[in-house]
């Protein structure tokens, strides 16, 4: 057996506990707790809940990352779904929405907690509609990285004889079978002078624009929200 038909198992089970664990802080929060109230309290429970469907999405995503080199490929082993390959690159996509977006509401969490501490003025700011604000916020972040990584790490030619030895070699399967999304940010550091587009991609000697956005811009995203916490 390959390790990553353990991991499915192992996501089973991980799945199973998220949600047991969630649902059962989320009773004890709204019927017992009493101490935990008002925006915070709005913020603990939607957390909890967001933590339940990210991982059971992981069910249907069965997202994975393989590094290779100067880039990597991110592709889903989901044969039970049955589905395109189209939806399944839109799953692990949503996938990594979910993952910022969990990042980015455990950051505004730690900023409300620092604003009620030390500048209560901000703090309500985070009251009534005002966390509705913060919400958006969170969920804007992370659906602005997943669309980049679908729309620039859609694979080519090049990427796909880039990583075909070595997922063949991994997990025995051939690479333009998956629903995958890569990303080799040059194919050398040779450029070429004339690049024709911004979007130019080739096996030539060029950098490769397409993923370097999607590095640069979703890089700022993530750090945007890391940011939070300094």
């Amino acid at each position: 057996m390959r390790f990553f038909e353990v991991s499915d198992s192992i996501t089973k089970f991980g799945v199973a506990s998220v949600t047991i664990v969630n649902t059962f802080f989320i009773f004890l929060t709204v019927f017992h707790v009493k101490r935990i109230v008002g925006t915070y309290k709005k913020m603990v429970l939607i957390f909890a809940s967001m933590g339940i469907v990210f991982s059971s999405w992981e069910i249907i995503a069965r997202p994975f990352v393989h590094n290779y080199n100067k880039g990597w490929v991110y592709f889903t082993l989901n044969t039970w779904l049955g589905a395109s390959q189209k939806f399944l690159l839109v799953a692990i996509s949503i996938y990594a929405s979910f993952y910022l977006l969990i990042v980015s509401l455990l950051a505004v969490q730690f900023l409300f907690r620092y604003a009620t501490l030390v500048k209560p003025k901000y703090a309500r700011t985070f009251s009534g509609n005002g966390i509705f604000i913060w919400l958006l916020y969170s969920f804007t972040c992370g659906l602005i990285y997943g669309s980049l990584l679908y729309f620039f790490g859609l694979p080519d030619d090049y990427s796909d004889e880039y990583m075909k030895e070595e997922i063949l070699q991994n997990y025995g399967l051939a690479v333009k079978g998956l629903p995958r999304l890569v990303m080799i940010p040059y194919v050398s550091f040779l450029f070429l002078p004339e690049v024709h587009s911004l979007f130019f991609q080739s096996a030539d000697g060029s950098i490769r624009w397409r993923n370097i956005l999607f590095l640069v811009v979703g890089g700022l995203d993530m750090i945007l929200q890391y940011h939070s916490y300094i």
